[in-house]
């Protein structure tokens, strides 16, 4: 319990600090909280794939949840920032500590590479080497100069869309495009450290101490944040360490000692902002009241809200939905006369937020924090929403391709399937239930509903497995009357064509996949209308004389779905294969699915070799 009261207090303390007034800054700490539960499962899955495809380099960061909290803070906080400043309510102190938390803000949103560049190129003046030179010994990574002043581009942009009637553009003698700078700003360096300090993630704020001599010296420095795979450190903590050195100012402080470049202090480079009223007002406006510790009827209100709020979510049978990104609506789904919708995203993007409405208003049923790779690319992302009628939506990021120098765009894939008619027997029920029965009538009732329903379940289990029999069999027989020879998949096709009828796709096993920039990920299999059966290949590592067992399986949840035995291994190309077979129907639009494939020996124990992931698409 303590822990969660700390989380809270945390939490408000940093909303007060950014917005210098407790009723608002207890708005913010709620709304960051609802949409901190209401998050869609996306670190589980984030989880399972670091683990099944271990990579060389950080592509994303996985935030735990105190970090998350922290960064929704920010966002939350955004709405009242620009309330005050519509009426120019605002002191150049409390411009520059939100200049400050949008530079993290939209930094620590990709990874410690945009936020290298975020607090050396941008907040301090540090130049393109010098950068380089920070990032190189943190991370080990070796990037071109080109990407650094990409990153820097990027961010000015974000920065001037956000600050704009307050900032000036201008041009150096070398051509590049920066902000107009306050004449004196040592004036603010104790307030820019103040801020920094206060914006470290939450996840590294025990380290400063330990790393006080690592940092000491780049050698000590290198192997503090090393990824090498004898590390027991999580690659994810790894990666919010290294945000820190980069934000922290005494750790910045030692990580530019250490490389004989100038103290952070006297590199500042804020901007000057032209402020209509109090423009040379340098103090915050802050209320004695507002940072006073939670009181246990706030706490009890916070709380209160959160459960009501989650238990909106989980009653909730929805009839439309609507989807905000960054806080804006693109799109609305009615969902009895809709059931697909596709949605372009560009780079920069944050937050995806699902809304419905009951009798209360307006339900916030789930949020995704969109995810970048080093090279600002959106990182795939699926999940699926299971509402209280067993109906799901289907939620997917895929990112489109684009010229390296072109803002990024990625497609939100959204697609809703209606609950399943076997799951509407609750119209029955009430139909029973709603005639004048006793006591027993009521139980006979209840007895009555539940015989029926088995029945019925068992009816429809039988009937899917007696068509699953025959459609597999058919198709064994079309494979044997076609004598087919196996392409692979899409992206390295073979020579010979492809039966119209079948999907042929050869896929990768888990333990090779990668994700990132250059990465493959979970396979999309496509399968069209015309498509009745699916075969796909199977790699085999080693013990091509052994016989195989596969089972196909949903993902994540790992009901199985159909399994065969005795499958022989082939040679169709410079490895063996196993070839699992089965019909179409069994595998639905916009889902996962993995293939566990099991070895079997002489003496008839199995032995799991690998499993296959992928993502199926049909089309029409």
């Amino acid at each position: 319990m303590q822990a969660r009261e700390d989380f809270l207090e945390k939490g408000f303390q940093l909303a007060c600090f950014i917005i210098s007034d407790r009723a608002a800054a207890i708005g913010i700490l709620s709304e960051a909280m609802n949409k901190l539960k209401a998050q869609m499962g996306r670190e589980k899955k984030r989880a399972y794939w670091r683990d099944k495809f271990m990579k060389r380099w950080i592509t994303s960061v996985t935030r735990g949840d105190a970090d998350t909290l922290q960064w929704l803070i920010y966002l939350a906080s955004e709405a009242h920032e620009k309330e005050q400043e519509r009426s120019d309510n605002v002191s150049i102190g409390d411009l520059i500590l939100r200049y400050i938390k949008s530079i993290v803000q939209m930094t620590t949103a990709t990874t410690s590479f945009h936020v290298c560049v975020g607090m050396s190129r941008v907040l301090h003046h540090y130049d393109t080497a010098e950068t380089q030179r920070m990032y190189e010994l943190v991370s080990q990574r070796y990037l071109g100069a080109d990407q650094f002043r990409r990153a820097k581009r990027l961010l000015l942009d974000k920065l001037q869309a956000r600050f704009g009637k307050y900032l000036k553009t201008v041009t150096d003698r070398h051509g590049e495009i920066k902000f107009e700078t306050l004449p004196d700003q040592r004036r603010w360096a104790d307030l820019a450290s103040e801020c920094l300090a206060a914006f470290t993630p939450w996840s590294t704020a025990s380290i400063c101490r330990s790393r006080a001599d690592s940092l000491a010296g780049p050698e000590q420095l290198t192997n503090s944040l090393s990824t090498a795979p004898q590390s027991k450190v999580h690659y994810d903590t790894i990666e919010m360490n290294r945000c820190h050195v980069f934000i922290e100012p005494a750790c910045f402080g030692r990580l530019a000692s250490s490389l004989g470049l100038g103290a952070p202090d006297r590199k500042l480079a804020l901007p000057k902002f032209f402020a209509k009223s109090n423009a040379d007002g340098e103090s915050r406006q802050e209320s004695p009241s507002s940072n006073q510790p939670l009181t246990t009827e706030e706490r009890k209100r916070i709380g209160d809200n959160l459960s009501r709020e989650s238990g909106r979510r989980r009653g909730l049978t929805p009839r439309s939905l609507r989807f905000l990104v960054d806080g804006a609506e693109c799109a609305q789904l009615d969902l009895l006369g809709e059931c697909d919708r596709r949605i372009e995203i560009v780079e920069g993007a944050r937050l995806v937020e699902i809304w419905s409405r009951d009798e209360e208003g307006g339900v916030l049923l789930a949020t995704h924090l969109i995810s970048y790779s080093e090279q600002q690319d959106f990182v795939p992302f699926r999940a699926n929403i299971r509402f209280k009628n067993a109906a799901t939506l289907s939620f997917a990021i895929s990112p489109q391709p684009q010229d390296s120098d072109a803002a990024r765009r990625a497609s939100l894939v959204l697609h809703y399937s209606p609950a399943s008619p076997w799951f509407a027997g609750k119209s029955a029920q009430k139909f029973l239930l709603e005639r004048p029965l006793g006591a027993a009538g009521y139980a006979l009732a209840g007895v009555a509903l539940v015989a029926v329903g088995w029945f019925l379940a068992e009816m429809k289990f039988q009937r899917q497995l007696d068509s699953q029999r025959i459609a597999l069999e058919e198709t064994r027989e079309q494979l044997r009357a076609e004598k087919v020879v196996h392409p692979s998949s899409p992206q390295n096709p073979a020579a010979t064509a492809p039966s119209p009828s079948i999907a042929f796709y050869r896929l990768i096993p888990d333990d090779l996949g990668t994700r990132g920039a250059a990465s493959v990920g979970a396979p999309t299999v496509f399968v069209s209308k015309s498509q009745i059966v699916v075969s796909l290949e199977l790699p085999l590592s080693n013990n091509a004389n052994r016989s195989y067992r596969a089972a196909l399986k949903s993902f994540p949840e790992q009901h199985e779905i159909l399994t065969e035995s005795l499958l022989a291994p082939s040679r169709t190309g410079p490895a063996p294969t196993v070839t699992f077979t089965f019909p179409a129907s069994l595998v639905r639009d916009g889902r996962d699915y993995t293939i566990v494939l099991d070895s079997v020996n002489s003496a008839g124990k199995t032995q799991e070799e690998n499993t296959f992931t992928f993502h199926v698409v049909r089309r029409d």
